[in-house]
């Protein structure tokens, strides 16, 4: 809308700010997943390697 010189209105806005926040917690909530089930894969694990859990965190932080 922008590039053809128009104002979006009320409703648009909303709606695409809506949607952005969506994204946002679907990521955090995806990176929270993965984070608790790499958790629990680990501690099954003789030898404990947390990369993937801090990699999956460090994703849920971003996202936040």
């Amino acid at each position: 809308m922008i590039r053809e010189d128009e104002i979006p209105d009320v409703t648009t806005v909303i709606a695409s700010d809506m949607g952005l926040r969506y994204l946002l917690r679907n990521d955090i909530l995806t990176a929270l997943d993965d984070a608790r089930a790499e958790l629990k894969y680990q501690m099954k694990q003789i030898d404990v390697d947390g990369r993937d859990l801090y990699d999956s965190l460090l994703s849920a932080q971003s996202a936040c």
